[in-house]
């Protein structure tokens, strides 16, 4: 008897936890992420902000929405430069390696703002549209709704070699 409540207890935990976790998955089709990047552009390197928004169709297809904006500026030759702004959409590829880590790749289009304004204070804008692509990882701790997003991002703009390596917090929704 003690045998069979013990079994029905294990089989009834094990149902709650699978349930718990479909409908976890089922309800974290939304997903937010904000985290820093490192910049670079040619040889130097600039500090970025990021905030992504992004919707999972299944585990292994999203998009995203992502908006960065730098934080620090940089003094070369006496021009000084900062990563204004990049705006991109994104499809993300996501491979499941385990239950709480994906593999990702993604491919979109950004558009970025550089600014840099010389010592007798005349500024410049420029300005360019580019492909990107990236790969990354996403780990989500026991396979819950908070996790931590690490990628590398190349961006193809006409006159600049362009990377980015972000970390980020991501909730799920």
């Amino acid at each position: 008897m003690s045998k069979t409540v013990s079994t029905l207890a294990i089989v009834a935990a094990l149902g709650s936890a699978a349930a718990s976790a479909q409908a976890a998955e089922a309800a974290s089709k939304v997903y937010v992420q904000g985290g820093a990047s490192v910049v670079r552009v040619e040889y130097e390197n600039f500090g970025v902000l990021n905030a992504t928004a992004g919707y999972a169709f299944n585990r292994h297809v999203a998009v995203e929405a992502e908006a960065a904006f730098g934080v620090q500026d940089k003094k070369i030759d006496g021009i000084k430069a900062k990563v204004d702004y990049t705006l991109g959409a994104y499809v993300v590829g996501s491979l499941p390696v385990s239950e709480n880590v994906d593999l990702i790749g993604r491919v979109g289009a950004v558009k970025g703002q550089i600014k840099v304004k010389l010592n007798n204070n005349i500024s410049a804008s420029l300005d360019d549209s580019s492909v990107a692509y990236g790969v990354g990882v996403r780990y989500f701790p026991n396979g819950g709704l908070n996790g931590l997003r690490a990628d590398l991002t190349k961006y193809d703009f006409d006159d600049a070699d362009v990377k980015a390596f972000q970390v980020s917090y991501v909730r799920r929704f």
